[in-house]
């Protein structure tokens, strides 16, 4: 798996398992995780992964897939 196979799956396990809210924690988290990412790749992963940022019933967005996203909506 290369690098940014791996980093990718990490982004996808993190906003799987966590509200991620911005890039910056996203970018956080995966730092945690091993992966040493600049804001500028957190926003290329995002766009290539096809996540959109979806809102909260807080009223604060977060990171999800396309395909969840539309499977909770009426």
């Amino acid at each position: 798996m290369s690098s940014k196979s791996a980093r990718q799956a990490a982004v996808l396990d993190v906003i799987r398992t966590r509200r991620v809210t911005s890039q910056d924690q996203l970018r956080q988290l995966l730092g945690k995780a091993g992966f040493a990412v600049t804001q500028a790749t957190v926003s290329r992963d995002i766009r290539e992964l096809r996540l959109v940022k979806v809102p909260g019933a807080e009223g604060v967005g977060h990171y999800t897939l396309p395909e969840e996203w539309e499977s909770t909506t009426p």
